[in-house]
This record gives structure tokens, sequence and C-alpha cells, in this order.
């Protein structure tokens, strides 16, 4: 399954378009070492509470998306995994909802994406946390209590309770 992206794309369009979708949370200024135009949020369709959505930073060169579950975009929650084919068609709402043009969004460069599944299990996911004690080359991070997170430089592995994430799922 698809899941969080991160996605920069290309960006030489009317601004005025662009910015209609979005809330706003800062306009002009130096985000994050660069000189955005304007810095919003695209929400999920079925989401009303803030900051339920990809965070977007626009200038005069790119749109940059980040942060957003694809998931939560296309089915309102991640419990529901996309597959190749469902992913492409969430994309492909994603790029109308921005009003971007299908080819210029395929330009689009990935810096991120979570790949993801769910496994059913008998037990609260924290019943089995002790037992994963160890993976060659991961360091081990188990400093949150309803999640159990290994890293590497550019890699993590996160287990944690969907069901305590998205109860109405099930």
């Amino acid at each position: 399954m698809f899941d969080t992206l991160t996605i920069k794309l290309p960006f030489t369009g009317d601004l005025s378009t662009l910015l209609a979708p979005l809330s706003f949370t800062q306009h002009g200024g130096d985000l994050g070492g660069a000189a955005w135009w304007v810095s919003g949020q695209l929400s999920y369709p079925n989401k009303k509470e803030w900051r339920q959505g990809f965070k977007v930073k626009i200038n005069q060169n790119r749109i940059l998306l980040e942060e957003g579950s694809l998931c939560k975009y296309f089915y309102g929650n991640n419990v529901q995994t996309l597959d190749i084919v469902t992913a492409e068609v969430a994309l492909m709402r994603l790029s109308k909802a921005l009003q971007i043009d299908w080819d210029v969004f395929l330009q689009g460069e990935v810096g991120r994406i979570d790949f993801s599944d769910n496994f059913q299990m008998k037990h609260r996911p924290a019943t089995y946390y002790p037992e994963l004690s160890y993976l060659p080359r991961w360091r081990r991070d188990d400093s949150y209590k309803t999640s159990l997170y290994f890293h590497q430089t550019e890699k993590q592995i996160i287990f944690y309770d969907k069901v305590n994430e998205s109860p109405e799922c099930f």
C-alpha cells in the first residue's frame, strides 16, 4: 500500500487558479530555507479538522506537497489500502483538486513515499513490541507509548495500532 507522500511539482501556471482549493497558513517570506510565495493546506475531502491534509508550499518555480496521506485523501482513512491502480486514481484526483494538468503532475519528483500494510492480530500491537526487540542495522526507538519505531539513515519502520487511530473503520 502507498500512504504518505511528498511531491515536488513544476509550477508555471496561474497562481490565483491554484490557490482556490487551499486554506492558508502563511503568505510570502522565508519558509523552510526557500523564498515561498504562499504556504497552505489542501484538506482531505471528508475531514473538517485543520491539519487533516497535504501541506502545500508554492513559489515561482514549484509546488511542494508535503506529508499528506494518499489513503486518507482517497478513502478518508489509512486502514483501506491503495494498490497501484487506486493509487493512480487517487493521484489523478489530487491533480484535479489542485487544478494541475495530469501531464504536469507526472513530471513531479517524489521526495518521500511510505509503503505500509495491515496485519490482523489477536492482541493489541503493544503486546508484540517486546518480541520485536532487534533488527540488524536498525536503531530501535520505543520512546512512544503507542508505537514502535526502527530507524536507519533514510528509512524507518513503524508499528502502531490502526484501530486506535481510526476506530470508526473497525
